[in-house]
């Protein structure tokens, strides 16, 4: 990035993760989201290798890109990237085409039935902006399966990868999200 200002990134670790979707129900309080959309969403990942079965769960939200897709696929300029890395959508631009939606790997943008534009995790820059904390969902993580820093900062962490199960080539858009991947244990 040319700006002073650091990336700012998620990291998860799948072996934290117990699925009790905290997160979700902390980014719908704090950012007032309506029913159906989910700004995070936790996912079961189910499977077998090495002959016995395993499972885990992936907390996963707007990756907030270093080359945000969802951008580039909008037609009115209303999703743009902070000098912080955070992807934001200006409600006041949104005429809500979906575009942005059908380019996300991630599922991240989400249509709002309630004001007719799409809407999705702003890495509540509100709480950043106004230093009273981080993201809500990173914060009320029980586990801390789920957490935040600057991209340098959680891609320095013991074990850390952009590559994951199974999500998308991450050479795409280069997500900012770095995991500690499941450790199958076999006896």
């Amino acid at each position: 990035m040319s700006d002073t200002k650091q990336q700012v990134a998620f990291f998860f670790d799948a072996n934290r993760c117990t699925g009790c979707r905290t997160c979700e129900v902390a980014c719908k309080v704090e950012n007032g989201v309506e029913l159906g959309p989910r700004w995070r969403k936790v996912r079961t990942v189910e499977g077998d290798q090495d002959g016995g079965p395993y499972m885990y769960h992936v907390s996963m939200s707007c990756n907030h890109c270093e080359v945000p897709v969802c951008a580039e696929a909008c037609p009115s300029g209303a999703i743009t990237k902070r000098s912080d890395g955070i992807v934001i959508v200006d409600q006041s631009k949104c005429i809500g085409a979906r575009l942005c939606a059908w380019a996300c790997p991630y599922d991240a943008p989400q249509f709002s039935a309630e004001t007719g534009k799409m809407e999705k995790c702003n890495f509540c820059s509100h709480r950043i902006d106004a230093g009273t904390g981080g993201p809500a969902c990173a914060e009320a993580c029980p586990t801390k399966a789920l957490q935040w820093g600057t991209l340098d900062e959680v891609a320095a962490k013991q074990g850390a990868t952009a590559e994951f199960g199974p999500l998308p080539d991450a050479d795409i858009t280069q997500p900012a999200i770095r995991f500690i991947p499941l450790k199958l244990v076999r006896s």
